[in-house]
């Protein structure tokens, strides 16, 4: 709305408090939910769409069904229902809790070392591996992990990601 003003943060984040940043983020979201049509009650019921995952295959499986939703969908109420070990789907009410549990199983998989998408320094603080092209859809996994880390945010839920410090430096000096 105010551009000037929106340089005026970009240029200089330090001006206003992180909970000011905290609250216009929160205001954005909010805006963008109704230019949707997805006010609170709209958004928690009715748009709904439906993924079903299979917990062996969690990452692959997620990504195939996520890749399908269009920026809206994906902005809107994702219901999940899971499919255990044994071929069965699980009982679970998704009030966001079930979708919740796909998110930060899926991160926490994406960001295991051993699959090779990230390093973890002997800190155990982690960033993106030289060696990810060895596996051969890397960068649908990284477009994977940035949209469950932008659905994150989006919906205020906390993740717990320990990134090396130099790698969000250096993604937003790129931006």
């Amino acid at each position: 709305k105010k551009p000037r003003a929106l340089e005026l943060l970009t240029k200089l984040p330090h001006a206003l408090p992180q909970r000011k940043h905290v609250e216009i983020f929160h205001q954005r979201v909010e805006e963008d939910r109704q230019k949707l049509g997805l006010s609170r009650s709209q958004f928690e019921c009715r748009s709904a769409s439906y993924i079903t995952v299979h917990r062996p295959r969690i990452l692959e499986v997620g990504y195939t069904q996520l890749s399908v939703l269009q920026v809206e969908a994906l902005k809107g109420t994702v219901r999940v229902k899971f499919i255990n070990e044994q071929g069965l789907a699980e009982a679970g009410i998704d009030e966001t809790g079930v979708f919740k549990e796909f998110l930060e199983e899926t991160i926490k998989k994406a960001f295991d070392p051993s699959l090779n998408l990230f390093k973890a320094n002997s800190a155990g603080l982690i960033y993106p591996s030289p060696t990810s092209h060895i596996q051969e859809n890397h960068l649908s996994l990284f477009e994977l992990v940035g949209k469950m880390l932008g659905k994150a945010v989006y919906e205020g839920i906390v993740v717990d990601v320990p990134f090396a410090p130099f790698f969000p430096s250096q993604m937003l000096e790129h931006h």
